[in-house]
């Protein structure tokens, strides 16, 4: 028999403590099992070649498992942990989702679909697995069915990813309009959007977001650089209301300094065209976009495509945390009735036949025109 001995817990009916199985290697393997009510210092002093959490842990329980795996003579051992993440984006499912903070870790997300038989392992039918996601409700859902962190009192877009996410549009038609939108940040990131308006078809039109931008930490001179290289300053630039604040030293206000890398600004903060730039009037818009088939994304915008799936509300409010490209988009949104169609790049005759691109003479620089717009 390869279990050795049971080590029953003390004062408590029937729980195991400890339990040795021999190993294949002919020596004897100990498995301890400890209770998460269990403090963290109950923890502490042992040295262990790998730990399972069954269901989430508290990040100190966590970062203790984590602890025990690394002072052994075979160096780090191996940290699992099985759980449904009901208890939203806490400090531990950050670690793995939407991505895995470090390179030595990973995340696997199981869909009870997985488990439908014949193509599963044959767990549950189709009846079966449509009585299971009826039994729970809605905001629990996703959680339950999908592994997807349940959100506070829910996402802000309830919206599956295949309903927005699009291949990338690799020439934009000169006929749609153009926008960009930036959010301004330092600690947390500043973060911009590239927008084409295809106005025809749907009411409104189809917004599609070409691109994205996201770092912190930098200044307008390099932000400006970046975005630049990626021919925002082509296009008008949406601008949240705070653009306004000025720097104490050059005295010089965001906006303005945006607009000195040569970004073409518009003059106002983003509003509504009937005035207003509430928060929730414009998650409305992105909303109501998205449900109508009104609002895509290119999947080449993975930063923007984590921001959605993790926005949040707790006690009915939004949770300003990983916002900033979406907090871009909604100021485009709200100015996209100053958009501009913007021409081609031209270029030049002598590109037609035999032209060197190399070459160090001859060439004749892009040329680039923004046709005519409303006054902005």
């Amino acid at each position: 028999m390869d279990i050795v001995k049971v080590i029953l817990a003390r004062g408590i009916a029937d729980q195991l403590d400890k339990l040795m199985v021999r190993h294949r290697s002919g020596g004897v393997s100990q498995i301890q099992f400890k209770a998460f009510d269990q403090r963290r210092e109950r923890w502490q002093g042992e040295e262990v070649h790998g730990v399972w959490f069954d269901e989430e842990p508290a990040i100190e329980i966590y970062s203790e498992g984590l602890t025990r795996t690394n002072t052994t003579c075979y160096g780090p051992g191996i940290t699992m942990m099985t759980a449904t993440p009901l208890l939203g984006m806490t400090d531990v499912v950050g670690q793995f989702y939407p991505k895995p903070t470090t390179p030595d870790r990973a995340l696997i997300q199981m869909d009870l679909s997985e488990a439908r038989y014949p193509d599963g392992p044959g767990h549950f039918s189709d009846d079966a697995i449509a009585k299971i996601e009826a039994s729970y409700q809605p905001y629990e859902r996703e959680a339950r069915l999908k592994g997807i962190p349940l959100l506070g009192s829910g996402r802000v877009f309830p919206i599956s990813e295949a309903a927005i996410v699009e291949d990338p549009i690799e020439v934009v038609p000169q006929h749609w309009r153009r926008i960009g939108g930036i959010d301004f940040g330092w600690d947390h990131p500043t973060a911009a959007v590239d927008i084409a308006w295809d106005e025809g078809g749907a009411e409104g039109g189809i917004v599609h977001i070409l691109w994205e931008y996201k770092q912190a930490e930098q200044t307008p001179v390099v932000h400006g650089a970046a975005l630049r290289a990626r021919g925002l300053n082509r296009v008008p630039v949406a601008w949240p209301q705070d653009a306004y604040q000025k720097d104490k030293q050059s005295g010089v206000s965001t906006a303005d300094a945006y607009r000195r890398e040569g970004l073409k600004m518009l003059p106002e903060h983003a509003t509504f065209a009937a005035g207003g730039y509430g928060r929730e009037a414009g998650i409305t818009e992105m909303l109501t976009r998205m449900q109508t088939g009104r609002l895509k994304v290119s999947r080449l915008c993975p930063l923007w495509i984590d921001e959605f799936r993790t926005y949040h509300r707790k006690d009915g409010q939004v949770v300003k945390v990983k916002d900033d490209l979406l907090d871009a988009t909604r100021a485009a949104l709200m100015m996209l009735r100053f958009s501009a169609h913007i021409a081609p790049r031209r270029h030049p005759a002598s590109y037609a036949v035999g032209y060197d691109p190399l070459a160090q003479s001859g060439g004749v620089e892009y040329s680039e025109t923004v046709l005519p717009t409303p006054d902005w």
